[in-house]
């Protein structure tokens, strides 16, 4: 039995990733120990001896959002930099296979579409810029010392588990939460900007044929490799859950670091033996499962 550690593995996609990979030992790096099988300390501590008995890790762990630019910056330079430099020296000399969790904010907005890992990144905030700088890392070390890491970009992942009442991130599950609790979904310039939606059960499964079939130092969007405009993904919800739209403006922050139109090219993964399989009516009727039964339960 493989012996497999996610860093973050409490998280929104961690926690689905260690019931995915219900065949393995999962062992979870998190600073709350919150049960069994768990290396109860901060990214940035992890040392080699942590990790002897460790086959692959899937790193996770991260900031989640644009904001910490105007609040604490350092937040994403000591999570998404210093953290992940922490975890490379402590795996470099060992025979660990590795997928570092990315994302599309590194890009910035695209010239082209549908996104290319082969275009040029601009990203727009210290968090995308963090997660970029990470990446070049891994990619470093792989070259420097020969590890098998792989790097995995996700678009916007969406599910049950997610954080349905933070504004900060997660508009696509917070907008069907609104729509639930007959509270206006607030749309931004009419919802004509585009974004590739993929639900997190599709993410996990991507997670792992990128760590068993993909290409070491290689870079794998994960996606729909479709665009799908706001005021779609909102008239959808409406249908299924009800609710009323309001169209605002959006606040100048967005304007700052907000990324428009983003959709990117799934090929690669598709040529390791990965679909999709999860469509935007079925991922939302998961979804409005999920938040009901956590109204359900009194948890919010």
């Amino acid at each position: 039995m493989k012996n497999v550690l996610i860093t973050g593995g409490n998280g929104f996609i961690g926690n689905h990733l260690k019931q995915y990979l219900s065949e393995c030992n999962v062992i979870v790096l998190s600073r709350s120990n919150t049960g069994e099988n768990y290396i109860c300390k901060d990214v940035k501590d992890i040392k080699e001896e942590d990790l002897k008995n460790i086959d692959e890790i899937y790193h996770l762990a991260s900031t989640v959002d644009n904001y910490n630019i105007h609040s604490d910056p350092y937040l994403d330079i000591n999570t998404n930099i210093i953290g992940t430099v922490a975890l490379l020296e402590a795996c470099k000399n060992l025979k660990i296979k590795i997928v570092y969790v990315s994302t599309f904010f590194v890009h910035g907005n695209p010239k082209y579409f549908p996104a290319s890992v082969n275009d040029k990144e601009e990203p727009l905030g210290t968090y995308g810029a963090t997660k970029l700088c990470a990446e070049h890392l891994c990619k470093v070390y792989s070259n420097v010392y020969n590890m098998d890491i792989k790097i995995a970009r996700l678009s916007n992942v969406y599910g049950s588990g997610d954080q349905f009442k933070n504004n900060k991130k997660s508009a696509f599950v917070r907008m069907v939460y609104l729509a639930l609790t007959n509270q206006p979904i607030k749309l931004y310039d009419g919802g004509i900007i585009k974004r590739d939606y993929v639900h997190v059960f599709d993410v996990v499964s991507a997670l792992k044929i990128i760590m068993s079939s993909g290409t070491s130092n290689k870079t794998y969007y994960v996606g729909n490799g479709v665009g799908v405009d706001f005021k779609t993904l909102v008239n959808t919800i409406v249908k299924l859950f009800g609710g009323k739209v309001e169209n605002i403006n959006p606040p100048e922050f967005h304007k700052q670091v907000g990324i428009d139109d983003f959709w990117c090219d799934i090929k690669d993964l598709l040529n390791i033996g990965w679909k999709p399989k999860i469509d935007l009516e079925t991922g939302l009727i998961e979804t409005a499962n999920y938040i009901k039964k956590e109204i359900s339960n009194g948890k919010y």
